[in-house]
């Protein structure tokens, strides 16, 4: 990390806010619906069938099972996607916290 890089400052003055853990439930929020918007949409274009079926209870299981994969998956934070955001939005949210 560059000691000189005022967002690696920033992010470490602010991890330990309560401003940066809403920010972090927010982009793993995000990350997450990303997520469970990609598995949707890989269910909708693979074969169906399989262990779920084709019924209305195996849909809403199906879109559970998906909802638990996404925010199980963006806790790990497999994809990168919450932490680039997190980094990304850091100075701005705490640029607007030093405002009020």
């Amino acid at each position: 990390m560059n000691p000189i890089d005022p967002a690696a400052r920033a992010i470490r003055s602010f991890d330990d806010s309560p401003q940066a853990a809403k920010l972090r439930k927010a982009t793993r929020g995000v990350e997450a619906l990303f997520v469970s918007t990609l598995l949707r949409k890989m269910h909708a274009a693979a074969a169906q069938g399989g262990m779920m079926g084709q019924g209305s209870e195996s849909s809403t299981y199906r879109e559970m099972l998906d909802d638990a994969l996404a925010n199980e998956i963006s806790k790990r934070g497999a994809l990168g996607i919450a932490d680039t955001l997190y980094k990304r939005m850091t100075p701005l949210v705490k640029a607007e916290t030093e405002q009020e």
